[in-house]
């Protein structure tokens, strides 16, 4: 996904269109996109498919990237078949799954689910990246790093599954997963579980910094 987005990097700042039916969800990918290095703005989706489609050719001159998050079953998902070019990546990765990206015109795509927790966690593992590498930033990921588990963490089948996590103030290593919260406020980290991985306190993963380098 990276490699193909690296091959329009601009260079410099890049420009992100951000849009979701949910204006809370807009804004809050707008911000993670915005803090990995890019000019954003953030819309609200129509729901009328034609009026959106508009909006979003609308939008597209002079965009870098546009990122869309809209719920598995939202109708402007299948409408985007019709303008652009997808990958999926449904059942990859949890929470998140429902993520896909590609072309629409000459501008990067990124699809986010439309829930806002589950948008956050997918903008922090997909948009990020994708923004850095059309701004010219490297390296494209954010600061990962290997951490010491003090918890048990659940897994949910063939998924790489993405876990918030609070970095110790004793120890910069070790993390406490926070698996049933539902925002990544109190968050300093995802916590990376490999596919089908059962983990346990004391085991070794990696994560990936929230708020840069730690």
């Amino acid at each position: 996904m990276v490699a193909e987005f690296e091959t329009r990097a601009t260079g410099s700042e890049a420009n992100v269109r951000v849009l979701a039916r949910d204006d809370l969800v807009a804004q809050t990918v707008a911000g993670i996109v915005e803090s990995a290095g890019a000019a954003t703005l953030a819309l609200t989706l129509p729901e009328d498919i034609d009026e959106a489609l508009g909006l979003i050719e609308n939008l597209l001159p002079g965009a870098d990237l546009v990122v869309i998050a809209a719920d598995p079953t939202a109708p402007i998902r299948e409408a985007l078949e019709v303008i652009a070019t997808l990958h999926a990546t449904t059942g990859a990765m949890q929470p998140g799954g429902d993520t896909a990206w590609g072309l629409v015109g000459h501008a990067a795509l990124v699809l986010l689910p439309g829930d806002e927790f589950e948008a956050a966690v997918a903008a922090h593992v997909v948009a990020v990246p994708a923004t850095r590498a059309l701004s010219g930033v490297s390296p494209h990921f954010a600061s990962v790093r290997p951490v010491t588990v003090d918890a048990a963490v659940e897994t949910r089948g063939k998924a790489r599954t993405f876990v918030p996590g609070r970095v110790s103030v004793a120890d910069s290593a070790a993390v406490s997963p926070l698996p049933f919260v539902r925002s990544l406020a109190a968050a300093d980290v995802l916590l990376i579980v490999p596919e089908g991985a059962a983990v346990v306190a004391g085991d070794r993963l990696a994560a990936l910094s929230l708020h840069g380098a730690w």
